[in-house]
């Protein structure tokens, strides 16, 4: 019966056996094998006879025969190297061969052995090794701290050999990366990216998106349905994972730890800083892109506001007032009210608090920078919005006449805070 698992032709076959049997012979005739190899042995051998006088008899002379010196070395006709490429390119034509047999796959085969390696294989005791592996994991890992930390200087050889791995990562980079910039133009380049982006297969990953998403509104269902009262089934398990994730947190390091990363980064800051005052054509070819990134910025918002123009006014209208009665409006002024409450209570707890820190912020300000500034800036302002004043003044001065008069609503404190304005506006000789 023909193997349905055979690998290529039977050339390839062949070169393919010779291959893998050089490597072997290799890999048996390479320095330090034999004698380790050989130690094995006897070591194997030794626990197989030591509680049998017979075995001891029959595994004498294979002992002797094990040799305990280094073997000759010999020169191989092939290097490792080169015969391991060859096996990898062997191995790529087999599969080629045997895709050229099979377009589709010879999916009859491999789905036979998807069920040979699945009918035998029994998860059910996977996981239990695993589920019984949980236990034994602390004591192993105290097993090793306790061997490890015994020689406390290989953990700093250990950690010794980070830097130099990441330069050497840093270095295969920049060497992998430097001929691609020498040897290959812009449009080469720019082809074969455009190509790479031509023949990737966008439709799968849409439809690998929508799988994903319907696997999440699926847990989401499934966890409103199984959830409890108002309670959704993620929101009873994460209050017991959040109240265990944080009753078991460290109160001084969840203090102080904002405060640790806030100075790490002032030290970023800082040091690009210091090294940028010394390299100023680099900053200010950094500050010469500005517009142009804004504007890239403006051009993107103005692409998502034109779908609002194109897009059929009246089914925009429907949406938009789907939208806005899916809005919560209570939760919105709920969210006011409580910022305001919060304000509240920290003034009620120290009322001083917000009048210092304000103080001391103006105190430290300069006048003579900020009258420098207000002498510029708000005429310069006040030039820019004087073609749009005509538009937005009449209605804006209405509203604030509206306001100020407070007829038919203006009660209380609103109705005598007007008229201390209209006062004052009469001791300045303004409108009665």
């Amino acid at each position: 019966m023909k193997d349905n698992y055979s690998v290529g032709t039977d050339k390839t076959r062949d070169e393919l056996t010779a291959v893998i049997s050089r490597m072997a012979v290799k890999l048996l005739k390479s320095p330090g094998f034999t004698p380790r190899f050989a130690a094995i042995a006897r070591d194997l051998l030794h626990e197989w006879s030591y509680d049998s006088p017979i075995k001891k008899v029959l595994a004498y002379p294979v002992k002797k025969f094990l040799p305990r010196e280094e073997p000759e070395k010999l020169q191989p006709v092939t290097s490792m190297a080169a015969d391991i490429a060859r096996m990898l390119t062997l191995l790529a034509l087999s599969s080629n061969e045997e895709q050229a047999k099979h377009p589709d796959g010879n999916g009859k085969v491999r789905g036979k052995a998807a069920n040979d390696f699945l009918a035998n294989a029994d998860f059910g005791e996977f996981l239990e090794v695993v589920e019984q592996s949980e236990g034994g994991l602390k004591p192993a890992m105290d097993a090793f701290n306790a061997e490890f930390w015994q020689y406390p200087t290989k953990f700093g050889s250990t950690a010794a050999m980070l830097p130099p791995l990441f330069r050497m990562g840093v270095k295969f980079l920049y060497e992998f990366l430097a001929p691609i910039k020498e040897k290959i133009g812009p449009d080469m380049l720019g082809d074969v990216f455009m190509t790479i982006l031509r023949d990737s297969d966008s439709a799968s990953l849409a439809k690998l998106t929508d799988s994903i998403n319907e696997l999440v509104r699926r847990i989401h269902t499934g966890s409103l349905l199984l959830g409890k009262g108002d309670k959704s089934k993620l929101d009873i398990y994460l209050d017991d994972l959040m109240k265990a994730y944080h009753g078991a947190k460290d109160r001084y390091l969840q203090k102080m730890m904002p405060v640790y990363l806030g100075e790490i980064r002032e030290s970023f800051a800082n040091a690009a800083a210091r090294s940028l005052m010394d390299n100023q054509d680099l900053f200010l070819a950094q500050i010469a892109s500005l517009g142009a990134v804004k504007s890239s910025d403006i051009k993107v918002k103005n692409a998502r506001l034109h779908l609002f123009e194109v897009a059929d006014q009246e089914k925009l209208g429907e949406v938009m007032s789907e939208s806005a009665k899916e809005f919560d409006t209570y939760e919105a002024a709920g969210f006011i009210n409580a910022t305001c409450r919060v304000l509240n209570q920290l003034h009620d707890a120290k009322p001083e608090l917000i009048a210092s820190l304000m103080t001391s912020v103006v105190d430290s300000v300069s006048t003579d920078e900020v009258e420098h500034t207000a002498e510029w800036l708000i005429p310069d302002v006040v030039n820019a919005l004087k073609p749009l004043a005509t538009a937005i003044m009449p209605e804006l001065l209405k509203g604030l006449t509206e306001l100020i008069r407070g007829d038919g609503y203006a009660d209380g404190k609103y109705s005598n805070a007007i008229r201390e304005f209209r006062d004052a506006l009469s001791d300045m000789g303004g409108a009665q």
